[in-house]
């Protein structure tokens, strides 16, 4: 989960674990480092879901339940991802990363480190 819209979610550096405020209701929150955002209306909805989903899980063994949108059980035929979006929804999205993990899949099968 990332709570920025710049697109640098995914960068080297950027924050790991983003997704504990969401899961515990802690949005906006200080702790360690600069003080986050406060948080919008888009994140509580998301926290919301979170938790849900975080709930049911253990549970039932199955994330979904009542007003949350399905998160579709894994089928690696369909390489599909469950991605909380800013704008306070969710949902199930083809994988960005399949083609590079793809390559690095197929490099490892090789015998070949897939980092160089």
């Amino acid at each position: 989960m990332c709570r920025q819209e710049c697109g640098k979610c995914f960068e080297p550096g950027h924050r790991n674990s983003g997704e504990i405020a969401f899961v515990f209701g802690t949005l906006g929150a200080g702790g360690f480092g600069p003080p986050p955002p406060p948080a919008t209306d888009e994140d509580r909805a998301v926290s919301k879901m979170a938790q849900g989903y975080w709930v049911n899980f253990p549970r039932t063994g199955d994330p979904n339940g009542a007003g949350l949108p399905t998160w579709p059980r894994y089928d690696p035929s369909k390489d599909l991802i469950f991605e909380f979006h800013p704008d306070g929804t969710a949902g199930a999205i083809p994988d960005p990363w399949k083609p590079r993990l793809d390559v690095m899949h197929l490099a490892t099968e090789s015998g070949k480190r897939a980092d160089f």
